[in-house]
């Protein structure tokens, strides 16, 4: 009720979702749409986002977003940047769950232009939108540890004079600078990356193709100079669901569609070219780029353990094996000291049901405040503990004369008497802790310091009313049906 009062009282304006800011760089000035006043969603890379680029040829037509949206839809894309969109001026529409904001020539010509599609799921994190005319295209969204710029570029053929295509990638590097987002761009770059990664191995993958061309070394200056990662080479593929562009003519076909992704952190899960998209008459493949953020701690002693561990790699002069093992294990152990450190240990004595009696009377002297006593008491139970502990170094000392050594993983202690919560939790001899233990499982039987059995019972009586319940529900409850009796018939 409350509801329905606040929304009729509130006018529908009121209500929608804020509008981004609108940079228009390439009208000769800059107009600013500033949002409501509000909090704004953001995008959780620690999820999986899919984001793809597609150069649909022509989208100047409403009637063609149905048929772009179910392609998206049904490959779950979340984001899709397109080129060659052929829509006049700047401005945005919606449908179907999709925002599209596209920017085209000014002077009606339906030709270039660039668009950004957002599914709604995202569109609440758009906080700025800036758009170059027909070439250039950026969306920056606010994500959950700053913010990310998604930049949508259609560049210059090769067949363009180098004039304009160095225009173009100076406009692109003013679109871009500065900014401390994670930047990824989409676009037609129609260039490939050719296969050599010499001087470009953090931005090119193993799996490049093609041979490159003028468009090819404005690319790869691009990826160095921003830190970008070039999606498409890192992932192994056939040489068929490689391409992105297959001419109309046939008999040539290229990967000059890519993804660009910063590599400030490693949100690259997958890349991949979905040749089962079908949009029109395009002649150009749908890329999607799968990201997600993992956050893994750091590990700084790496370089220092590597440096105090040189000198276990200088061993190669000691010939006796036994002398060059003690070596190896005495150098490595130090190394590991001094980087990592010593795990401090308890350095109690073992306490056996007398110790354990006695420590129990010294606490109750000390509870009633009786010093003498419990100044007596404390004495004599720190020369029980010394006893206990030699005696099962002894026991150890007996036991490697023949061959054989404690397991002081498997070894435990009992305790008796209900004392475990009120003393101590473990003991040590011969370097090793020993757990104290009420209970402990030998041979699938839980033994336990009373010495009674009937939790094993009530254990079995359990399983086996279970055991029951199924069959009756299954099994015999079958027996009353008259069907059962006309088949055994």
């Amino acid at each position: 009720m409350l509801g329905k009062l606040a929304r009729s009282l509130c006018p529908e304006k009121d209500r929608r979702i804020p509008r981004p800011i609108f940079n228009f760089e390439g009208a000769g000035g800059v107009a600013d749409v500033e949002p409501a006043r509000r909090t704004i969603p953001w995008v959780n890379l620690r999820r999986v986002l899919r984001v793809g680029f597609w150069n649909v040829l022509s989208l100047s037509e409403n009637q063609r977003l149905p048929q772009l949206l179910d392609e998206l839809s049904r490959l779950r894309v979340d984001m899709v940047g397109l080129s060659e969109t052929r829509r006049t001026g700047s401005d945005e529409t919606s449908s179907k769950g999709f925002t599209y904001y596209w920017s085209g020539m000014s002077n009606c010509h339906y030709v270039k232009g660039v668009a950004i599609g957002v599914s709604s799921r995202l569109q609440p994190s758009v906080v700025e939108v800036t758009l170059d005319i027909e070439h250039i295209m950026r969306l920056r969204l606010k994500h959950s540890l700053h913010f990310m710029s998604v930049v949508a570029v259609y560049t210059p053929t090769e067949v363009s004079e180098t004039e304009e295509k160095e225009m173009f990638y100076a406009k692109l590097d003013s679109v871009l600078c500065p900014c401390h987002d994670a930047l990824i761009i989409l676009g037609d770059f129609n260039a490939v990356t050719g296969t050599e990664r010499a001087s470009f191995e953090l931005y090119i993958g193993p799996n490049g193709s093609g041979t490159r061309n003028d468009n090819s070394s404005f690319l790869l200056n691009l990826a160095r100079s921003r830190g970008l990662r070039i999606a498409g080479s890192w992932y192994q593929s056939p040489a068929l669901h490689h391409w992105t562009w297959c001419s109309n003519a046939g008999g040539v076909v290229k990967e000059i569609d890519h993804i660009l992704v910063s590599t400030r952190w490693r949100i690259l899960q997958n890349y991949r070219v979905f040749r089962s998209a079908d949009f029109f008459a395009t002649d150009h493949k749908l890329v999607v780029a799968t990201l997600k953020l993992h956050v893994k701690s750091r590990k700084p002693l790496r370089r220092e353990c590597s440096d105090s561990l040189q000198s276990v790699w200088r061993l190669d002069t000691i010939e006796n094996p036994v002398e060059l093992w003690e070596t190896f294990k005495r150098e490595t152990f130090e190394a590991a000291k001094e980087c990592v450190g010593e795990r401090s240990r308890s350095h109690r004595g073992l306490a056996s049901v007398e110790t354990l009696d006695s420590i129990e009377e010294s606490r109750a002297a000390r509870l009633a405040d009786n010093r003498n006593q419990y100044r007596v008491l404390s004495l004599g139970t720190r020369a029980l503990l010394r006893r206990d502990k030699e005696r099962l170094e002894a026991l150890h000392e007996e036991a490697k004369s023949l061959g054989l050594q404690v397991s002081w993983p498997k070894t435990k202690v009992q305790m008796f008497r209900g004392l475990l919560h009120e003393t101590v939790q473990s003991v040590r001899a011969c370097g090793e802790d020993i757990e104290i233990l009420e209970n402990f499982t030998y041979l699938g039987c839980v033994m336990r310091n009373d010495g009674g059995s009937s939790h094993e019972v009530l254990t079995a009586s359990r399983v086996f009313n279970l055991t029951v319940s199924v069959l009756r529900l299954r099994l015999w409850s079958s027996y009353d049906q008259p069907d059962y009796f006309m088949e055994l018939s």
